[in-house]
């Protein structure tokens, strides 16, 4: 059971048996489940309609294994995948786990400068990429002089491609046991592969049926799939649940079949929330609270409230420290501190960075939040955001919910612009619904109602096509901030 020790100030969750042996690679694990499903469809392709069973899946990845390990990789070796979500893409994840080597995944959005970063910290050996990106990514690992070789995973006749990894071996295979036992990380992930690979595993460990596209967002196709496949569990960025909220087609479209609704990745707009709820009749809205260091969600639960993301989940440790690393109670606000079931070995290649938020088996989330009576933790927002107006402190995730609650909002970005004597200017970027004639003012004075003085938008409200984000929907601050400056700057000067 979940428990806080007042003493000590720590929240527990419940304790629980892994299912499996702490020392079996992740190849291992999902193979075995497979087997039990070998006749169910495991996944399809909505773009090509093709549909793989479990034996479809599990036979391609084992045969892209073996031929794997005539290459002669080893587990200090690395494997990249740069390719959008296909059946062979996919193939090529899975075989990687099984042969214990790990994967080094990034978006075939990245530009040039993008993929030599994370490449050039990785090294892969191999790398299986889209025909669309292959000319970019051998001109970028060509120019940081990396020998790797790559390989298509659709059709491309100038380069070698996923069908030599497909011959079939007489050779008897078995997935690799791991190298460095239960101590080593099998997997690695950049970029947005770490919801996605959560995703994936879950998916084939309760033997569900899984559908990838590779075509471009929206809330209207997002809609149309629920509906053709009947999706029962959907996992999105609030980001997309905000979009959904928006889309005209929402009260037409048939999403009974919906059970449950993950969200996860950044702040859940829970108005809007209740307003999609509404078409989802048997839809339980689950928030789930977690980073890519620690693998997982350490709470998920219900959503009942604004900022809410649930309980401790099974095997983790959680606690609140303020700025001084002391422990705070129920209802106290600061940082989040985790303790992982299973050790975390760190950033590849980045021991000063492991080092800033890694301590004594901890990870310093970075997020501020706090815990209720009952155990639900509530975030509150990033410690690198919070800001400050003429010594006041806010949070940009406060001022976003309440310019959420206008509903020709699509999107917002609050940030803070840099000022001699009130420090941080609010400043917000908004998206409003096509033909909309919501007007900049209108959007301040409803700030002006609702929030404090320290926290309305003294610099200024800006409407913009898109909110920069990155490939997973989480906004650019950066970017965004750099855009409102100069946005700021240019009215000032206007007027002056």
């Amino acid at each position: 059971m979940r428990y806080f020790d007042p003493v000590d100030k720590i929240w527990y969750g419940p304790k629980e048996t892994p299912l499996f042996h702490p020392d079996a690679s992740a190849g291992k694990v999902l193979e075995f489940v497979m087997k039990q499903h070998y006749c169910k469809v495991g996944l399809i392709c909505d773009p090509t309609g093709e549909e793989w069973t479990y034996e479809k899946l599990h036979k391609t990845a084992v045969n892209i294994a073996q031929n794997i390990s005539t290459k002669g990789l080893s587990q200090d070796d690395v494997i990249g995948i740069c390719a959008s979500n296909s059946l062979y893409s996919t193939s090529v994840a899975l075989a990687a786990l099984i042969t214990g080597i790990p994967i080094s995944s990034i978006d075939p959005s990245f530009d040039k400068e993008g993929i030599q970063h994370i490449y050039g910290i990785t090294k892969p050996k191999i790398v299986f990429c889209d025909g669309s990106v292959l000319n970019k990514l051998s001109e970028g690992l060509r120019e940081i002089g990396l020998q790797t070789e790559i390989f298509v995973v659709d059709s491309n006749e100038e380069s070698g491609t996923i069908d030599e990894f497909l011959k079939e071996s007489d050779e008897c295979f078995r997935s690799a046991h791991l190298k460095y036992g239960g101590d080593h990380t099998a997997i690695f992930v950049t970029s947005s592969g770490s919801t996605g690979l959560i995703t994936f595993f879950k998916a084939i460990l309760h033997g569900a049926k899984r559908v990838i596209t590779n075509k471009p967002f929206s809330a209207e196709y997002l809609l149309h799939l629920i509906e053709k496949y009947q999706v029962t569990i959907l996992v999105t960025p609030p980001t997309s649940l905000v979009l959904l909220g928006h889309s005209p087609k929402l009260q037409s479209t048939d999403l009974k079949s919906l059970t449950q609704y993950l969200l996860a990745g950044s702040v859940i707009p829970f108005d809007i929330l209740k307003k999609v709820k509404e078409y989802m009749p048997n839809v339980t809205m689950i928030a789930g609270y977690g980073c890519s260091e620690l693998g997982s969600c350490c709470t998920s639960g219900e959503i009942t409230a604004p900022n809410a993301n649930g309980h401790v989940r099974e095997n983790y440790e959680l606690k609140i420290i303020d700025e001084q690393s002391n422990n705070l109670g129920v209802w106290e606000t600061g940082e989040i501190v985790v303790k992982r079931p299973t050790p975390w070995l760190g950033y590849f290649g980045n021991d000063a960075a492991t080092d800033h938020i890694w301590s004594d088996g901890q990870l310093l989330t970075g997020d501020l939040g706090y815990f209720d009576e009952k155990g639900t933790l509530y975030i509150v927002g990033r410690k690198k955001y919070i800001m400050k107006y003429q010594g006041f402190q806010y949070s940009p995730n406060e001022i976003e919910q309440v310019i959420l609650e206008l509903s020709d909002v699509v999107e917002v970005c609050v940030c803070g612009i840099p000022d001699f004597i009130s420090i941080d200017l609010p400043a917000a970027a908004v998206v409003k619904k096509n033909g909309s004639s919501l007007s900049e003012n209108e959007i301040s004075e409803y700030v002006h109602r609702k929030m404090p003085v320290y926290k309305q938008l003294h610099g200024g409200v800006y409407f913009m096509d898109e909110i920069p984000k990155t490939v997973n929907g989480k906004s650019l601050r950066k970017v965004v901030k750099e855009k409102l400056i100069n946005l700021h700057a240019a009215r000032t000067f206007r007027s002056d």
